[in-house]
């Protein structure tokens, strides 16, 4: 087996626009770094909104291209970091070229019929080439070569991705490059629930910028949203708390925790997402600036969604395992709206439907080891000051 600590592989996925690339390498990416293994996701639209990648798709702008492409795959995997790419790259010299400079590289053909592909359009790119606004589009304008010898072929009109995942992963354990996937532990089977709280308001919250992981304390609102909190949960029976360890979730934990006479149990990875370079930024003017964080599928120099939801399971996972009565977590927007979506079996696409408002109250009920939403995004009243 590769050893992680000094060299990562690649797995290149290539196929028509259109074809399923990027669905089924986020997928893998995210089930990779389930696993423990430290995964890059490179994805052909996404890499080239960064200055110095933005190329045109003539065929020897392309070329050039995927070579910048093949030398940070070579790049990361030389520190034992592994890179999911998911680029077009119609060319077999080119992908021969990237396959050439990487020691431990898979190709998976993603096999599509053009027609499908045109049905899907899901950027509206073929459309564009049909009225002559994209010049040598793949599959229109220019020559898709399918690849001679590829060591996995999946054809998504037949296989789902999660099938397409399973067949990429069971390549790699194949090739010894990861680990045969471990025996599932035995499902929970006792009856409980697990309450999610977001923290309740701090000054920057109201100044509408994006908190990351700055130890913000509440604001005299959000104190007062905890009372909330605390009196609408008073009722209910909880074995156990916990916590980020950030000042505005601690601050509403210990408040709910109060009537139960609970000691609050900080957990570090219930803290808020790395929101990298944004941090402290205003939300509207990162939305302007860089685009919803949620259709790019990461912060700036900072957390993959893909990521927070693997770290969020874990927790989830942890916490059923640790508490068989009910339980309450405190947490942040993004943290709380990945752990909903990975304890459904939803990916991080569906987060933004699950993002839940300051000081509101969800809930997940768990029977036969099955969840359900009992709740959501419910906000309590705040008490009034006698």
């Amino acid at each position: 087996m590769v050893d992680q600590a000094k060299e990562g592989f690649v797995v290149w996925l290539t196929g028509l626009p259109g074809s399923g690339k990027s669905t089924i390498g986020a997928a893998l990416a995210r089930e990779l770094a389930r696993r423990g293994y430290k995964t890059e996701m490179l994805d052909g639209d996404e890499i080239r909104k960064h200055p110095g990648f933005d190329t045109g798709f003539e065929p020897s702008a392309r070329v050039q291209h995927l070579q910048r492409i093949s030398h940070v795959c070579k790049l990361l995997t030389k520190h034992g970091i592994n890179v999911v790419a998911s680029f077009v790259s119609p060319y077999e010299k080119s992908r021969e070229f990237v396959r050439g400079e990487n020691t431990h590289f898979v190709e998976v053909y993603v096999s599509c019929p053009l027609e499908v592909c045109i049905q899907r359009d899901p950027k509206g790119l073929y459309a564009k080439a049909n009225r002559g606004l994209v010049k040598n589009f793949t599959g229109k304008g220019d020559r898709y070569e399918i690849p001679l010898h590829p060591e996995v072929t999946v054809e998504t009109t037949v296989l789902s991705v999660a099938s397409s995942v399973d067949r990429i992963m069971d390549c790699l354990t194949s090739k010894n490059l990861i680990a045969p996937a471990p025996r599932a532990p035995a499902p929970i089977k006792y009856r409980h629930a697990l309450f999610l709280v977001r923290h309740g308001l701090s000054k920057w919250n109201v100044e509408g910028r994006l908190r990351g992981r700055n130890d913000i304390g509440l604001s005299q609102k959000g104190k007062d949203q905890a009372r909330g909190v605390s009196r609408f949960l008073e009722s209910e029976d909880f074995e156990c708390i916990y916590s980020s360890p950030l000042k505005r979730a601690l601050e509403t934990a210990e408040t709910i925790s109060k009537p139960h006479k609970l000691k609050v149990r900080v957990m570090d990875d219930l803290t808020g997402a790395d929101v990298g370079s944004w941090e402290g930024m205003k939300l509207n003017v990162v939305l302007g600036r860089y685009g919803n964080p949620y259709d790019r599928q990461r912060y700036d120099n900072g957390e993959s969604f893909s990521h927070l939801m693997s770290r969020m399971h874990a927790s989830i996972e942890s916490i059923r395992r640790q508490c068989k009565g009910n339980a309450l977590l405190v947490s942040h927007g993004d943290p709380i709206a990945a752990a909903i979506c990975s304890t459904l079996g939803f990916d991080y696409g569906k987060m933004r439907c699950f993002y839940p408002e300051p000081a509101s109250v969800s809930k997940l009920d768990f029977r036969d080891g099955y969840p359900r939403i009992g709740l959501f995004n419910f906000i309590p009243e705040i008490p009034s000051v006698s």
